[in-house]
Parts: C-alpha cells; sequence; structure tokens
C-alpha cells in the first residue's frame, strides 16, 4: 500500500477525515518527542510539551500554507513550544532565587519552593540506550540552547542548514555558524563518543 504524504494527510483532515490527523499524530509523535527531550533533558516536561505541539499544530492546521514541508513546519512548533518553557522556567527560577534571597531576611519561601519544577535532568537512559548514549545526551545539554537546537535537527532530524534556518528563524548561515561551534565543543567533550551522536 502506497504511504499516503503528510499534505494530503493534511488536506484530508482539513475536509473531515480525523483519522489522517490520527495518523500525522502517529507518524511524528515519536520524533516531536525525542526533539523535545533532547533540548530540555526533563522527560516528564517532554509529554507534556509534546502534547502542547500538536495540540497548537491541530488548532492551527488551517493557517498551514504548505510554503514548507509539514514536518518542518510541526518542528518549528515544537521548537517555539520549547523555548516558551525554557523562558519559563528560566522566570520561575528567577523568582524563587530572589524569594530565596528574602528568605534569609526572614521571609518564608517554602511554600513557593514545593511548585517549582524540579530542574534536574532524569536520566538519559530512558529515551538513549547505553552508557555512550547517555554521555552524548548529557552532553548535548551542556551546549548553549541555540547550538543545541540547530544540532538536534541536524543530526538526530536529517532537516538541512536551510529547513533549520525556517524553523529557528534565524538565517542559514548563522544555522551552519551554530552547528560548525557545537561541533567543535563536541570533540573536545566528547572525544571517541562522537561517533554515536552521528548515528
Amino acid at each position: 500500500m502506497k504511504t499516503l504524504s503528510d499534505e494530503y494527510l493534511v488536506k484530508s483532515y482539513l475536509k473531515g477525515n480525523k483519522a489522517h490527523g490520527t495518523l500525522l499524530c502517529e507518524r511524528y509523535k515519536k520524533r516531536i518527542s525525542n526533539f523535545i527531550y533532547r533540548k530540555i533533558q526533563d522527560s516528564e516536561a517532554a509529554k507534556d510539551l509534546t502534547q502542547e505541539t500538536f495540540l497548537r499544530a491541530f488548532r492551527s492546521l488551517g493557517t498551514f500554507k504548505q510554503e514548507s514541508t509539514f514536518s518542518t513546519w510541526l518542528f518549528t512548533i515544537a521548537h517555539n513550544v520549547c523555548r516558551d518553557h525554557i523562558n519559563k522556567v528560566a522566570r520561575e527560577r528567577a523568582i524563587f532565587e530572589s524569594r530565596t534571597r528574602k528568605s534569609e531576611d526572614g521571609e518564608d519561601c517554602d511554600d513557593y519552593k514545593n511548585t517549582l519544577p524540579d530542574p534536574a535532568p532524569l536520566p538519559s537512559q530512558q529515551l538513549f540506550e547505553g552508557e555512550r548514549r547517555e554521555i552524548v545526551g548529557k552532553t548535548l545539554a551542556k551546549l548553549p540552547e541555540e547550538q543545541r537546537t540547530a544540532v538536534i535537527l541536524n543530526v538526530y532530524e536529517g532537516f538541512t542548514y536551510e529547513e533549520i534556518a525556517l524553523i529557528t528563524g534565524v538565517p542559514e548561515k548563522t544555522v551552519g555558524t551554530r552547528i560548525y561551534h557545537a561541533k567543535i565543543k563536541l570533540r573536545k567533550l566528547l572525544g571517541p563518543h562522537l561517533k554515536d551522536l552521528m548515528r
């Protein structure tokens, strides 16, 4: 049986065929989940953000102009969802640190402390197999967010520099620069484990 294209499934879904929307979800759920996890290193948050990505996508599917591929469009949404999450965590952490400083002057912030998500990454074995994959995952997490995103999209997801530029909203030359500098850092940090990143 011929595999139905993303574009066909999108058009069919918009005409009322909900089953084709389900097919799109099944086709991309694992890739989107892995992409998000590699960016934020938090498996529980990755589940929520994966769901949020698809909710946003299907709410705005009627605006998809097919000027890019569906996968590029979907990963753009996932990238934006991650960026929102990262910014939110950073704001919460800043507030927490501010309240912690105030608590040193006698104010109590224990209640607020309990509302913060645990920033510590969960074991990367949940998504990577083997010890070396774990090392690669933890090393990726040390890269600046922009470099990490570019490497994940290029190496793991197979997007071209042009597609990554569309997803991240930066010039193609900037994408190339980010990947170049990221690979230099990864070579220094990973050494013999670098080949696992290229699989």
